[in-house]
């Protein structure tokens, strides 16, 4: 058995968007049959994403609340399947909606603020108790959604020292990284991408010579490509099939640990789209459709063997084998977990 911690929405944060979850769920997942059973859960508001330490000793999540409401980041210390909380902190932003850990530091990426702020850690897994916060400014031409920057991922590149930020609202990548143990910007390596598209959320290969990025406002995936100059756009993928006709709402993007398969997720017609890489190439395999409603974040089990898929407004975890093929069979559906958004191994 292997332990999966699931964040989900516990309130409406607008009118049309939100959940009535129980926090983060503490849950058992049986490798062989892809059965996940929920064990416990921990009342947190709306922590919309989670990260582990890398010796799985401590989980780190978030209050999703706008900047009057106070968000915060919170640390959790795992033991026996249990969480504990050992500190939290205040969030110098809005609607929090990213983290990861990099550099001993927690980094968190703040939707309605447009900002990025840093939080280093202590060996026991606490805050140190202080952070730094910068803002982004801009705008983009979709007034409805593009009015304002929107910081919507961390990503660290696999060398290990540039750091980016995609940014919803200005169509860039934000670049940063660390000056000795203080988290910086590092503007020389931002990068413009096509306006309109919504960057939401990227993933590098293992080698970080090709980055792909999802746009939640049209569902295109651009290719980019390291080079010595820096990060540089390449070309566009359509990731929604041909005959769709509503508004894209893309949410997900992962690699296969194999470094051979591309998948995303796109919650208006709540479909996964499959792809194959071939050097800097994405060949379509399948788009398969989902029976439940709104896919919110995916994930591949550490061995690439299975694919769980958070439906948030349909209560539901759908579990599927992946082939070697990269092809996924549907294997069996949770429904005890309440509005899932993310999902941790």
């Amino acid at each position: 058995m292997t332990t999966v911690f699931i964040g989900s929405y516990t309130q409406e944060i607008t009118p049309e968007f939100g959940g009535h979850g129980e926090g983060i769920y503490i849950c058992e997942f049986d490798e062989y049959t892809g059965n996940l059973t929920k064990k416990d859960s921990l009342f947190i508001t709306n922590p919309g994403y989670l990260t582990l330490s890398s010796d799985k000793k401590f989980l780190y999540s978030f209050t999703e609340v706008s900047k009057h409401e106070n968000p915060k980041v919170i640390a959790y210390k795992i033991k026996d399947n249990r969480l504990t909380k050992i500190s939290e902190l205040n969030i110098d932003g809005g609607f929090p909606c990213h983290l990861l850990i990099h550099h001993n530091t927690l980094i968190v990426a703040c939707y309605g603020t447009g900002s990025v702020s840093s939080f280093p850690l202590l060996q026991n897994g606490s805050f140190e108790g202080t952070s730094n916060t910068y803002f982004h400014k801009g705008f983009g031409p979709n007034i409805l959604r593009q009015e304002a920057a929107h910081a919507h991922q961390i990503i660290v590149h696999p060398n290990k020292s540039d750091i980016y930020v995609t940014d919803l609202g200005t169509d860039q990548l934000h670049a940063y990284h660390f000056v000795g143990t203080s988290f910086k910007p590092n503007p020389n390596k931002n990068l413009q991408l096509p306006k309109g598209n919504g960057c939401r959320h990227m993933i590098f290969n293992k080698k970080g010579s090709l980055g792909y990025i999802l746009n939640e406002l049209t569902g295109k995936i651009h290719i980019i490509k390291n080079t010595p100059k820096g990060l540089q756009f390449l070309s566009s993928v359509e990731s929604l099939p041909t005959t769709f006709k509503g508004i894209p709402s893309a949410s997900a993007i992962r690699i296969h640990p194999n470094g051979k398969f591309l998948y995303t997720a796109n919650r208006t017609i709540d479909c996964i789209t499959i792809f194959k890489i071939i050097k800097e190439k994405l060949v379509l395999l399948e788009t398969i459709y989902l029976s439940g409603k709104t896919i919110r974040e995916f994930n591949l089990s550490n061995d690439g063997s299975w694919l769980l898929a958070c439906m948030q407004d349909s209560d539901e975890i759908h579990t599927y084998e992946v082939k070697s093929n990269g092809l996924l069979v549907k294997r069996h559906t949770t429904k005890t977990i309440a509005s899932p958004v993310c999902v941790n191994f």
